[in-house]
């Protein structure tokens, strides 16, 4: 989606707090989409509900798409932000992941990721 179709859809489709870390704005929201583009990978804490932490990478095809996410999921207990912040590995395991022969011209798996 181009950033005027995405500013769109944000106006457009109001966003719901469900907790106080849940991010409305349309303008934060652009925001932290361009930071997540930029680093590579996406970070949930909270937004959705307290307590789960998630850090998600794409899996690219070899022409570039998006064809598949990679997510590790985790509490707030027991991993800290900062070592989901430092998602640099992830965002270089999710790139080798897109160069390697894990994924056909169709998308689909041909071995097991794990």
């Amino acid at each position: 989606m181009d950033d005027k179709a995405l500013r769109q859809w944000l106006t457009h489709n109001p966003l719901t707090k469900l907790t106080e870390h849940t991010i409305t704005d349309p303008a934060v929201s652009l925001t932290e989409i361009e930071k997540i583009q930029r680093n590579g990978y996406a970070i949930v804490d909270g937004e959705m509900e307290l307590g789960p932490r998630s850090l998600a990478v794409p899996v690219r095809e070899r022409d570039g798409r998006v064809i598949a996410a990679a997510n590790i999921a985790t509490f707030t207990g027991r991993t800290p932000l900062e070592e989901l912040r430092d998602g640099s590995g992830w965002a270089r395991s999710s790139r080798h992941l897109s160069r390697s022969n894990v994924v056909t011209g169709s998308g689909l798996p041909t071995q097991s990721l794990i």
